[in-house]
């Protein structure tokens, strides 16, 4: 298990914690694949922040 943290963003902890909450409990892959898709802007900071876990736990993210 890795573990990533993102300081000073300007985003409410609200706003950040409903989407953290939609992908909580989802593996690396699939959760970067819904917050693709999702249109606020804490979807994209959340998912460089799950990318940033994934490279510092040494695990290759896999691409189709």
């Amino acid at each position: 298990m890795s573990k990533a943290i993102l300081k000073f963003i300007r985003l409410s902890p609200t706003k950040a914690r409903l989407i953290a909450r939609e992908v909580q409990g989802m593996n690396a892959e699939l959760a970067m694949a819904s917050l693709e898709f999702m249109p606020n802007k804490g979807a994209k900071i959340i998912s460089k922040v799950i990318a940033s876990a994934v490279s510092n736990g040494g695990f290759a993210k896999s691409k189709r």
